[in-house]
């Protein structure tokens, strides 16, 4: 399928609605905005497109499914294994989108009434820490302004901190995933090594903007991508995952097995702020659960004991 036609589409309804006009003087860029600015760039055209948030809004959409084509393209024909791992990986949806977190950010989170990205607390002039998110991520995707979850293990990344936030799976037009960190893609695929001197070119962007997916098709492309994951490990693990997957029932050991075992993980990200309403669950330890409790404003129904389990740290 040509990406041409999903393109020239966006491009008729963003001319409806006024979008094409000469770009403003450049600014931090959002969350999403490098990618997108790729992919109008790499079209050529005769007159420019201002990015906005709407437009960026608008857009990780459009080249999701350009994506999602292409990766259907790779991927080829399912053999009978893949179709029945794609079938049970479904069956086992959600992943866990996670979010984790330290105490004293769990109090600035319920202070604020949502997790805010390092640029989205630099515009409200709240002092905070320098970003941990790598300045090539800034330029690759305009990570300063994305609020970051793990999609896949039940309990995320470890070293965030000992609070775990889980997403509701609803529909948030705003989240967009990327099949890795963007420094994981750079290291892989550009063989950087290092996280704050590595130079991004304009070619790097637009190859990123190819492995993002928009919240609405995670569904669709993640059982793809652990499918492709599977079929590139060796004959003998694979007689091993393909018989464990099928027959597991529970699905937290589903998702922890699939990280564990390196088959796929997504990167999810949204611009500014990831709201309470948001989030479905809070996991606290069990040490601290009475303290939290106790703690005013607290939405006492989304509090849950963090069950016994280490929390993963590969698949950066």
């Amino acid at each position: 399928m040509s990406l041409a036609k999903p393109f020239c589409q966006s491009l008729a309804a963003l001319a409806l609605t006024s979008l094409l006009n000469t770009p403003g003087n450049a600014t931090p860029p959002l969350c999403g905005e490098p990618p997108v600015k790729a992919r109008i760039a790499a079209l050529k055209l005769p007159s420019a497109i201002a990015v906005t948030p709407e437009t960026v809004n608008f857009y990780i959409p459009v080249i999701s499914r350009a994506n999602l084509d292409e990766l259907n393209a790779a991927f080829g024909t399912p053999t009978e294994e893949a179709t029945a791992i794609i079938r049970k990986i479904r069956k086992m949806w959600p992943p866990f989108e996670t979010h984790r977190i330290s105490m004293p950010v769990l109090r600035k989170v319920l202070a604020s009434g949502g997790i805010l990205s390092y640029r989205e607390l630099e515009k409200r002039g709240v002092k905070t820490d320098p970003p941990s998110t790598p300045v090539l991520e800034d330029e690759l995707f305009g990570g300063y302004d994305c609020v970051f979850t793990s999609v896949g293990a039940p309990q995320g990344r470890g070293k965030y901190g000992e609070i775990v936030l889980i997403m509701h799976d609803k529909g948030r037009p705003r989240s967009w995933a990327s099949a890795s960190s963007g420094w994981r893609f750079m290291k892989d695929y550009r063989n950087a090594t290092s996280r704050e001197a590595t130079p991004i070119r304009e070619d790097d962007i637009l190859a990123f903007s190819h492995t993002i997916f928009a919240h609405s098709e995670w569904k669709q492309a993640y059982p793809i991508l652990i499918a492709m994951f599977l079929r590139a490990k060796p004959e003998k693990e694979k007689q091993e995952l393909y018989p464990l997957l099928l027959n597991e029932t529970d699905r937290r050991r589903f998702w922890q097995t699939i990280d564990d075992r390196w088959l796929g993980y997504l990167e999810g990200k949204q611009g500014g702020a990831l709201m309470l309403s948001d989030i479905e669950t809070i996991e606290v330890p069990a040490e601290n659960y009475a303290e939290i409790l106790s703690w005013p404003n607290i939405p006492k129904e989304k509090i849950r004991k963090l069950p016994h389990q280490n929390a993963p740290m590969a698949q950066q």
